[in-house]
């Protein structure tokens, strides 16, 4: 598996998307390799605070308005 397959089934698992099939693949792959648990749970952790953080698309808007007005004042 390469590692951009990996994150899109951790990023299938947490937004709930994962078939039947996926979800039995991902448990067969944490069963051999405890690192792999380990990585996921912190995609887990990073995705929520990502979610959290950057909400609504109004937020993820007003916030590259934001930094574009900077960019143009500033530099």
């Amino acid at each position: 598996m390469t590692p951009e397959e990996k994150y899109e089934l951790f990023e299938k698992y947490c937004t709930q998307e994962l078939t039947e099939s996926e979800k039995e693949e991902l448990e067969a792959l944490i069963g051999e390799d405890a690192s792999l648990e380990e990585e996921l749970k912190l995609f887990v952790d990073l995705h929520k605070h990502l979610d959290a953080k950057f909400g609504s698309e109004e937020e993820l808007s007003a916030l590259t308005d934001n930094l574009k007005n900077i960019g143009d004042t500033y530099f």
